[in-house]
């Protein structure tokens, strides 16, 4: 595989195997906003087309790629890598999205995905989110305000709470033998959409016609004191009880990936209100006054936590739980400084969820998503989708599995 050689084709370190022959199918459910660049005040800079859906599609497929392009199946002939079997289903507004916008959402993501994104309208007189966002290198954080109300009533509130249905991601799904699912949830005690966007995978149907379910709940933390970020109390509970759900609506296993304030609130009050594990959140045994601490079966958890990497938790032996450290990959920058983390813990998340679902362990499948993201750190937008881009990837999750921490 791909994975296993450089362009040169000299035998790397990296080695890794899947547990199936043929790549499946995977569906991303994700979001779609117009996102204009620029700190307030400032004349925007540039608009592109993020939300994380796209940002999810790609790095699935480029996890896709890694895993089963063989190494000078196409780059002897000098053609760009192999489109992969990646479907982004995301809602749009009802008449707002412009073409020029369905351009630049396949110019960025187009290339890297076997087919156009599925892209839903919204009932009438709803809008496509639009956001001005800037990156605050003090900070590190991505910070960002709706323009023109289009968090409102108008626009995600009432759009992502009622769209793709259960009938729009079953369509995308077709009659394929093998799905693998990953979705962007909005989380959370009040998230725009009110929770609508996480009711077609609490339905046992749609569940048993996926091999693997990932979910990347979204709940924005708050600056409790600058540079330290805390979900509340309510969010934590919300979001806890929505993974819960999800969970038992099927029989699939999962990965979930929540980012780090998100993990911590959880943590924090599971411990504060309760003597038995929380099997969704990673709570570790030695933590617990029970000692019991074990997680749900088929439920791995990938918590990211930007540049200082990733903890990996899942069942291990005798059902107990086992955690990984994931260290993160070095950038490679003219600074070594980030250019644009937006986006990077979406397609992570995502690629993580599709070498999961291809059969890697979760420790491979986190190698590699991990350098998915970095990359994703190293442009100002989705990187281009050529073979320079996956060898990065390649080095990255080659560096990232050398510095293995138990």
């Amino acid at each position: 595989y791909y994975l296993e050689h450089s362009n040169n084709n000299n035998v790397c370190a990296f080695s890794i195997s899947t547990t199936v022959k043929r790549p499946p199918r995977v569906v991303v459910v994700g979001k779609i906003i117009v996102d204009e660049y620029g700190a307030p005040g400032e004349v925007v800079e540039n608009v592109s087309i993020g939300g994380g859906g796209p940002q999810a599609a790609w790095g699935a497929a480029a996890a896709m790629a890694l895993l089963f392009t063989q190494d000078g199946d196409t780059i002897e002939h000098n053609l760009p890598p192999q489109q992969q079997p990646v479907t982004l289903v995301g809602p749009v507004g009802a008449t707002d999205f412009t073409e020029a916008e369905q351009a630049a959402l396949l110019e960025t993501v187009g290339m890297a995905l076997d087919v156009s994104p599925l892209l839903i309208p919204g009932p009438a007189s709803t809008q496509t989110p639009r956001i001005r966002l800037w990156h605050d290198p003090e900070t590190q954080q991505v910070q960002w305000f709706a323009i023109n109300d289009s968090f409102g009533p108008n626009g995600a509130d009432t759009l992502w709470g009622l769209t793709p249905t259960l009938e729009d991601i079953t369509i995308a799904m077709g009659d394929e033998e093998r799905v693998v699912m990953h979705c962007i949830l909005e989380a959370g005690a009040n998230p725009p959409g009110s929770g609508g966007d996480a009711i077609p995978f609490l339905d046992p149907f749609l569940q048993s016609r996926v091999s693997f379910l990932g979910v990347e709940p979204v709940v924005f933390a708050q600056e409790v004191s600058p540079g330290t970020w805390q979900v509340t109390k309510e969010d934590a509970v919300a979001c806890s009880q929505q993974m819960k759900n999800i969970y038992h609506a099927g029989p699939c296993p999962m990965v979930i990936s929540p980012d780090r304030p998100l993990h911590d609130a959880i943590q924090q009050y599971q411990l504060a209100s309760s003597t038995t594990c929380d099997p969704f959140m990673g709570i570790s045994p030695q933590t617990y006054p029970s000692g019991t601490g074990e997680i749900a079966p088929g439920v791995t958890m990938a918590v990211r936590d930007g540049a200082n990497g990733s903890k990996i938790y899942m069942t291990g032996k005798d059902n107990f739980e086992t955690q990984v450290v994931v260290s993160a990959a070095s950038l490679c920058t003219a600074d070594g400084e980030v250019v644009n983390p937006t986006g990077a813990g979406n397609a992570y998340a995502a690629a993580f969820t599709a070498c999961m679902g291809c059969g890697t362990n979760a420790f491979d499948a986190a190698c590699i998503a991990t350098a998915i993201g970095a990359v994703l750190c190293e442009y100002p937008h989705i990187p281009p989708w050529n073979w320079d881009t996956l060898e990065r990837i390649r080095s990255g999750a080659q560096e990232v599995k050398q510095k293995k921490v138990v």
